[in-house]
């Protein structure tokens, strides 16, 4: 792909699944998807502190590091990746592509990053599902020229000996209660609920 200034991420699988320059498609889209998902709860995440699981995302956040499929190359397989009409990426963009650099290196050394949710990790461990024998032994991520980070079955055993309550963060719901009771109520005696149903056959 030739260096017009714009911002440019190369993802480049390897592995047997990648040896004749082809890819399949469950695959790259296990990549690619895998890696837009990601960058975009870590990037929440850097916002906010949190993530929702549920419900929309801020648009703001969702467009800062929006990524676009720009080519594919064999050797074994190149993966393009731009950025949508901006000849520079978004500041957020950039700390989450950092992030999620660190993050990696943390977790190769056995240390969770304190800004990867359950969410996060979950969103790993599925793009680390295809280093598997006989599919891909690695997918290394790079831009501005450098490799930065590889998922590979070193990795991929790492992120899986996390387990769910060291992934476990504390998540702050953010809305208006429309209706609450939180009068202390004791448990009605049985002889209560007879007499209620005794009542109701009178009338």
């Amino acid at each position: 792909m030739p260096d017009d200034g714009r911002f440019h991420l190369t993802v480049h699988a390897e592995g047997p699944a990648a040896d004749d320059g082809r890819i399949p498609l469950a695959e790259l889209a296990r990549i690619v998807g895998g890696l837009q998902v990601t960058l975009e709860r870590i990037a929440l995440s850097l916002e906010t502190g949190t993530y929702a699981a549920r419900g929309p995302r801020p648009r703001d956040v969702v467009e800062a590091v929006r990524l676009d499929f720009a080519g594919f190359r064999p050797g074994s397989v190149i993966i393009d990746i731009t950025r949508p009409g901006q000849l520079e990426p978004d500041e957020l963009l950039e700390r989450s592509l950092r992030a999620l650099e660190d993050g990696v290196a943390g977790i190769r050394a056995g240390n969770l990053p304190s800004h990867f949710t359950p969410q996060v990790v979950n969103g790993l461990r599925e793009l680390a599902g295809g280093i598997t024998v006989g599919n891909l032994t690695s997918i290394t991520f790079g831009y501005s020229g450098h490799a930065r980070f590889t998922i590979d079955s070193v990795f991929r055993e790492r992120i899986r000996e996390i387990s769910p309550s060291t992934a476990e963060r504390e998540a702050t719901v953010v809305g208006r209660l429309q209706m609450g009771d939180f009068s202390c109520r004791a448990p009605m005696p049985r002889r209560y609920f007879r007499w209620q149903r005794a009542m109701r056959l009178r009338r």
